[in-house]
């Protein structure tokens, strides 16, 4: 029998070394682990003529941002793949569409290949979770798209860890809880030190309302869970965010000074500018602000997004530049948002400049501005990507911004919306801030 992927497609190599770690890199990367590159650089190492692994690690070096390594290692895979099989053929053609072609030209070609080869993860990866050709699509139905493509699929998959985890996402973003814990379970029982499975179930306990059970079961689980996985500093947010809904704020300062600051995380650019700006915006909407660090994280944003045109690190961005008072920043951001969007070079359009816009306003002060803004779009919000535990922060600047502009109804409204939806402590404590009338948080 020949060499099999990690779901029983055969490949062609010859080398049972180079198909174990192959298959090795391929879980390390869909469970968001660590040592991806180096797994399948081994891989390559023992067959060099082994076409799927050069193509793994070029989507995993772009990644990175380690882009003229990523463009050498997909051509080698172009060339080797010729003449294989038409699968392979054809996941090589997938992934370089998913690095060189518009998202919707990759997601497309994404859902052929998967019409025909159902149990190619990898190929199936491209489109699963926030991060991924639906999550940054654009689309206002992409949470609905996302279970569509996956729920099919059950029978092919059957008791796969991956699939299951990557069902249980898709479902928790719909609210089928049950559902979503169910199958988060099972992964995480198959495959407990899946970063990827820890992370579907830090949802469903944040979706849920299970905070203190979400924080316990994530200071259980972190500590085996290598610092250089790339779900370690995302994972670390998650708990920083449980840490402030309970209010133990000297836990959330101690998780960002030493997890999730730029200066130390080790998640890649769009991770790191995302959890390390929603955090202290949270932080900053509680009352916080002049011992935050922003002018750091202005910088950092400054430096590693200097043009716009990804959506959610750029919603991310402009809270770090208005926060930092970084103006002229925060205003070329917001320009250049504009000009992509009348450009129709924005799949979420203008909700990404009208966001930017608006936070700069309540880090100004102009709270009634702010709310003017965000009111009308936030039925929109779901297209700039991210999940709703991420988005949450557009409403969160909303209700902070109708409680500081004296609009006490408006965000007592939003918010017995939430409490009935699910409970929170912080949104209780919102809540009662809200009957009493208290503008400006204590």
């Amino acid at each position: 029998m020949g060499q099999v992927d990690r779901n029983g497609n055969p490949v062609s190599t010859g080398s049972s070394q180079a198909a174990a770690k192959y298959n090795e890199g391929i879980d390390r990367a869909i469970s968001n682990g660590a040592f991806v590159v180096e797994t399948l650089e081994a891989a390559i190492e023992a067959d060099p003529g082994f076409a799927l692994p050069r193509a793994a690690l070029a989507r995993q070096l772009q990644f990175q941002g380690r882009m003229k390594e990523a463009r050498v290692t997909l051509a080698q895979a172009k060339e080797l793949v010729a003449g294989t099989s038409p699968r392979e053929e054809g996941h090589v053609a997938v992934i370089a569409a998913c690095m060189e072609s518009d998202g919707e030209t990759a997601l497309g070609l994404v859902k052929e290949h998967v019409a025909d080869y159902p149990t190619d993860a990898w190929v199936l990866y491209q489109a699963t979770g926030v991060y991924s050709l639906v999550g940054f699509s654009g689309h206002q139905d992409r949470e609905q798209e996302q279970i569509d493509l996956l729920a099919p699929l059950a029978s092919a998959y059957g008791d796969d860890w991956w699939y299951l985890a990557a069902l249980a996402f898709a479902e928790n973003e719909l609210h089928m809880y049950a559902e979503a814990r169910r199958h988060a379970e099972r992964s995480l029982q198959l495959y407990e030190g899946s970063g990827a499975t820890a992370h579907t179930v830090a949802h469903v306990h944040f979706e849920t309302g299970d905070i203190a059970t979400g924080s316990a079961f994530l200071a259980g689980w972190r500590p085996g869970l290598e610092r250089e996985a790339a779900m370690y500093g995302h994972l670390a947010w998650h708990h920083a965010l449980f840490e402030l809904i309970l209010g133990n704020l000297d836990r959330v300062d101690a998780i960002y000074a030493n997890e999730l600051s730029p200066a130390v995380s080790q998640e890649p650019a769009l991770g790191r500018i995302a959890d390390a700006a929603s955090l202290l915006w949270r932080l900053l909407l509680g009352g916080r602000n002049g011992d935050l660090p922003w002018a750091e994280l202005s910088a950092y944003a400054a430096e590693r997004f200097a043009q716009p045109g990804v959506m959610f690190a750029d919603v991310h961005c402009a809270l770090a530049h208005a926060a930092a008072g970084s103006a002229e920043a925060l205003d070329r951001l917001v320009s250049g948002l504009r000009a992509r969007a009348d450009a129709g070079k924005l799949p979420a359009g203008s909700i990404v400049p009208d966001i930017a816009e608006a936070v700069g306003h309540f880090a100004r002060g102009e709270y009634e501005q702010t709310a003017r803004l965000l009111e009308p779009r936030m039925h929109e919000v779901v297209r700039i990507g991210g999940s709703r535990a991420q988005r949450e922060v557009v409403e969160d600047t909303l209700i902070e911004a109708y409680f500081r502009a004296g609009e006490f109804e408006r965000a007592e409204g939003l918010l017995r919306e939430r409490v009935e939806r699910r409970p929170n402590p912080r949104d209780d404590r919102w809540l009662a801030r809200a009957l009493a009338r208290e503008a400006v948080p204590a």
